[in-house]
């Protein structure tokens, strides 16, 4: 479960992105709201964020939301990863061209330690970014950053979930090992695959 209020944020726009995704009606093990397909979840997010993704996307009208704030700077990165791969889903380079702001925006918060300020469930999604990027420096601090988080011990269901996260965060990190880059996002971002790539998607065809 979540260990962090929003409600003390004076944003309301924060507010509303963080208790949207924060939902306790789907904050239980195994988490699969945030990470399942699901066209009515992904309207929903459309009809009540798009605006805030392209606002964060395209202009620095929102950056000042990671002024030293947890809150804002989550927020922040769930408008910039997490919303535009249910706005626009992985079919579209969209989904990855904001990675590279979220990044910037977590490594931020991690080097004031802001994510230490929130509950252990919501600091999983301050680690995404890391977790998303095409570089192995990037992706060795992703599994550092998760096997630490899963280290502190949160108890019950979200502990097991936490150790999932490492082994799913090791996954990633080994994709660029092998790689360099995600082979599964080669076709919409219009990179030629090589042979070596092709055949891993056949063996792993959600692409870790």
């Amino acid at each position: 479960m979540s260990l962090y209020n929003f409600t003390l944020n004076n944003d309301p726009r924060i507010t509303s992105i963080l208790e949207f995704w924060f939902n306790p009606e789907w904050m239980h093990y195994p988490y699969l709201k945030w990470f399942t397909p699901d066209p009515k979840f992904d309207a929903e997010i459309a009809h009540n964020f798009a605006t805030l993704v392209s606002l964060a996307r395209t202009t620095t009208s929102l950056d000042s939301w990671a002024n030293d704030s947890p809150e804002g700077s989550l927020a922040l990165i769930i408008l910039l990863d997490k919303f535009p791969r249910n706005l626009y889903s992985r079919s579209s380079a969209k989904a990855f061209s904001s990675d590279g702001k979220a990044l910037g925006v977590a490594q931020r918060a991690v080097k004031q330690g802001l994510e230490g300020e929130v509950g252990f469930v919501e600091q999983v999604f301050f680690y995404l970014p890391y977790m998303h990027a095409e570089d192995l420096e990037v992706q060795n601090q992703s599994v550092e950053l998760y096997q630490a988080l899963a280290d502190r011990g949160a108890g019950g269901d979200v502990e097991k979930w936490l150790v999932e996260c490492v082994d799913f965060a090791k996954r990633h990190q080994r994709v660029i090992q092998l790689f360099g880059r995600f082979p599964a996002r080669n076709e919409v971002l219009g990179r030629k695959s090589t042979e070596a790539e092709v055949e891993f998607l056949k063996t792993h065809p959600s692409g870790y």
